[in-house]
C-alpha cells in the first residue's frame, strides 16, 4: 500500500487530490497536464500549433518549465505522504493522569491546560472531555460545561459515555441550583481512565 501511495507522487497534485480530496490539488494536477500537453506539442508538432504560441516560448524553456513544475510536485506529494509528528500515545496519557492530579489537588487551572493540549492532539478523546467538563463545572462556568457534554454527547463514541455525560449534566443542574459558596467534595470525583 505504501508502494502505490508513493506512485502517487509521480504526477503533481495526485497525492493531494487522491489521498485527501483537495480541490486545490486537482487544479495543480490539471495545470501540469496543460504544460506537459504543451511541452509535447511544442516539441513533437510545433506546425500543429498557433503562431502566437510557438514564438511564445522555445522547447527548452518549456520542458525547463516542466521539469521544474514535476520536481516541485514530487517534493511536495511526498511531504503529504509523512504523517504530521504526532505526540506519543504514551505521552497522551501521561497528560490525562497529571491533569487528573492537578484536577484532585483542586488545581483547575492547571488541569484545564493540560486537557487543552490533549484535546488539541486528540479532539476526541471522551475522558478528556468529561473531566474537562468537571473542572468546568467546578470553577462554575457551568455553560461552557454544559457545551463541553452537548459536544461530546454528539460524538459517535457517545453512547459508551452515555451514563458519565447524564450524571455530569446532573452535577451541573445541581450546581446551578446551589450558590457557589456551598460546592463542596460530594460533587464527584473525576472520570477514570477507560483500559
Amino acid at each position: 500500500m505504501r508502494a502505490l501511495s508513493w506512485t502517487t507522487c509521480l504526477w503533481p497534485g495526485l497525492t493531494g487530490l487522491w489521498l485527501r480530496g483537495r480541490w486545490g490539488s486537482l487544479l495543480v494536477a490539471i495545470g501540469f497536464g496543460l504544460v506537459l500537453n504543451f511541452a509535447l506539442l511544442r516539441t513533437f508538432a510545433p506546425g500543429e500549433m498557433p503562431v502566437v504560441l510557438t514564438g511564445a516560448a522555445s522547447p527548452v524553456a518549456v520542458w525547463v518549465l516542466v521539469l521544474g513544475f514535476w520536481i516541485a510536485g514530487v517534493w511536495l506529494g511526498r511531504r503529504e505522504l509523512v504523517p504530521a509528528k504526532a505526540p506519543v500515545p504514551s505521552q497522551i496519557d501521561d497528560w490525562f493522569h497529571d491533569a487528573q492530579n492537578e484536577y484532585l489537588k483542586g488545581h483547575w487551572i492547571e488541569a484545564e491546560t493540560l486537557l487543552a493540549k490533549l484535546l488539541t492532539e486528540r479532539p476526541d478523546d471522551a475522558e478528556a472531555r468529561l473531566l474537562l467538563a468537571s473542572v468546568q463545572r467546578r470553577t462554575r462556568r457551568l455553560a461552557e460545561a454544559k457545551e463541553t457534554l452537548s459536544d461530546l454527547s454528539q460524538s459517535e463514541i457517545a453512547a459508551r459515555w452515555a451514563l458519565e455525560i447524564h450524571t455530569e449534566q446532573r452535577r451541573i443542574a445541581a450546581s446551578e441550583a446551589k450558590p457557589a459558596e456551598s460546592i463542596t467534595a460530594e460533587d464527584g470525583p473525576p472520570p477514570a481512565r477507560a483500559a
